[in-house]
């Protein structure tokens, strides 16, 4: 959640405890506060929309990157070691088994892996006659299922987490015009009443951003001494 929208919805939640701390019969200005409930509400659907595609974000992007490694490491290398082996009787299949390098993109590195695996696939027989582990070569194909299948759900909840940014901004900018459109009522009904109209003006504020300071710099070391040598002042030692 970016600070402005907190700051907003974090006044929006003091304006409210206000109003139901100091109730008013006012019809508008009930009306004011039941939007404002409204949308508080909304803003914590949206909050926790938000908050639960990022950690979902995270968690698949987290399993991905555990398919990938392993696919890397142990399945894939072993399908490329006996396909390499099958090139040398085999010429048509040179350079067609090679690990990618680690730096490649996820969609350059599932491509490569797909078509490395179609052609052990195709043949099958002859790569287990070389060694080829045929459970192994099934779970390698699981893995890229499973691999892939993370891929579109980091992408559904990154699409999700930024859907509720959005509504999170949206509802935000609307809080504030509901206290906008409150502000007057409020300055009517304790404008005889100094002490609350001062909390109520503190509530309706939205806090500034805190200002970053920078670090200071760290005092500078003073050189040691070595023995024997006079002090700066340019006083004798003690005898």
């Amino acid at each position: 959640m970016r600070g402005l929208v907190r700051r907003k919805l974090e006044m929006g939640v003091r304006v409210r405890q206000f109003c139901r701390s100091h109730p008013s019969s006012d019809p508008s200005e009930r009306m004011l506060l039941d939007e404002l409930d409204a949308l508080l509400t909304r803003a914590d659907e949206a909050a926790d929309a938000e908050r639960n595609g990022r950690l979902e974000v995270r968690a698949a992007v987290a399993r991905r990157r555990e398919f990938r490694r392993a696919i890397e490491t142990r399945l894939l290398r072993h399908v490329v070691q006996v396909g390499i082996e099958a090139a040398k009787d085999d010429p048509a299949l040179t350079g067609k088994f090679r690990l990618q390098l680690h730096g490649s993109t996820h969609k350059t590195f599932e491509v490569s892996a797909r078509t490395q695996l179609a052609e052990a696939k195709a043949r099958k027989d002859e790569f287990v006659r070389r060694g080829l582990s045929e459970p192994l070569l099934d779970e390698l194909d699981r893995s890229l299922a499973g691999f892939s299948e993370m891929g579109v759900r980091a992408l559904a909840s990154r699409q999700a987490h930024m859907h509720a940014r959005a509504q999170l901004s949206e509802v935000a900018d609307r809080l504030t015009w509901t206290v906008t459109r409150l502000d007057p009522l409020c300055q009517h009904r304790f404008q005889s009443d100094p002490a609350k109209l001062v909390v109520w003006n503190a509530a309706r504020t939205v806090s500034a951003s805190p200002i970053r300071r920078p670090p200071l710099p760290a005092p500078a070391e003073t050189p040691a001494r070595s023995e024997g040598t006079p002090p700066a002042s340019g006083a004798s030692p003690a005898a």
